[in-house]
């Protein structure tokens, strides 16, 4: 595994082997960051380490919106956390799952009765006799919910 500082003139020149499906070049500089080039000649900087034994990969992005700094301060933020034994890849899917769980929190505080009634009905209809469930439909299509909800308003706060 050859090791070259990482230039603008070298990243630009670097190809693929001719039969190859893509070639990795590694900075000198910088612990764990390759580019990978492609036999499309697709460039894009990488990471890559041995966490408990095993080695990971992370793509950190194409060298056309990375520059050389920013893609070396990205592979020294990835190295400080695997040499920590987190996987930064996990740390990646935990904010998303928190981030998608933000939009639906979101989504659920701006719901208003109408969007969520019908919800509410299907969640129930199996634990409901056929008359109590058909009250629940009467109660929405004679336009009882917002009295009803007036009414309660009224009689809790």
């Amino acid at each position: 595994m050859k090791k070259v500082n990482f230039t603008a003139e070298r990243v630009a020149g670097f190809n693929c082997e001719q039969g190859k499906q893509h070639a990795i070049y590694w900075d000198r500089k910088t612990p764990g960051l390759g580019l990978r080039v492609t036999a499309a000649g697709a460039k894009s900087y990488i990471f890559e380490s041995r966490l408990n034994k095993k080695t990971l990969r992370v793509t950190i992005g194409d060298i056309r919106t990375w520059s050389i700094s920013k893609a070396q301060a990205k592979a020294t933020n990835l190295k400080s956390l695997t040499d920590k034994g987190m996987d930064p890849r996990q740390q990646k899917e935990e904010r998303r799952i928190a981030a998608d769980a933000a939009k639906l929190e979101a989504k659920r505080q701006n719901l208003t009765l109408s969007e969520a009634w019908p919800e509410y009905l299907k969640a129930r209809k199996s634990k409901w006799s056929d008359g109590h469930y058909n009250a629940h439909i009467d109660l929405a299509s004679a336009d009882l919910l917002p009295n009803l909800v007036r009414s309660r308003s009224r009689v809790c706060g």
